[in-house]
């Protein structure tokens, strides 16, 4: 038995400076911004779509801002339970969980990150949000960036913010 998820949720990218690089995704593929989020050093991560999906594209700064890595993949569920029948699966099969249960206010995400046996990070993922068209991005001022990060749930582990492929 599977988490059967329904589709790519979103791609997370490490970047140098996520606005610069939102700016590129904007104006030469079109797509929209939906958040971003700042913190005391600068924009931390900005979401981008083509799609009414709060997020297709992730651009997380990376901790040492040379960018260039893959954060993580990330599969969406069709409903918020199976994400914890998914940490259910994971602790009898002993897949290692990175951080999870637990939800971001950016996209309303409920979430759980693992690493796949290659030592890609994975996501699986819950979200309600969907955009209107034209609808004005939200931004996540420095003051409120570990609420956007984890609206609940435990923060992660260094290794979030310090490890990507």
């Amino acid at each position: 038995m599977g988490i059967e998820p329904r589709r790519l949720a979103h791609v997370a990218l490490t970047v140098a400076d996520p606005a610069i690089a939102a700016a590129w995704w904007q104006e030469r593929l079109g797509y929209a911004l939906r958040e971003s989020v700042e913190d005391d050093d600068g924009e931390l991560l900005s979401t981008v779509s083509a799609t009414p999906a709060s997020c297709e594209v992730m651009l997380v700064r990376a901790a040492d801002r040379s960018g260039g890595g893959l954060h993580h993949v990330a599969f969406a569920v069709d409903q918020r339970d199976r994400i914890a029948d998914a940490a259910l699966l994971f602790a009898e099969l002993a897949v290692p969980v990175e951080v999870g249960l637990g939800q971001h206010g950016v996209g309303q995400l409920s979430y759980i990150y693992f690493f796949e046996p290659s030592g890609n990070r994975v996501a699986l993922v819950h979200s309600p949000l969907w955009w209107e068209s034209g609808a004005a991005p939200v931004r996540w001022p420095a003051a409120s960036w570990r609420r956007a990060m984890w609206l609940w749930g435990a923060p992660p582990p260094s290794s979030f913010f310090e490890v990507h492929t």
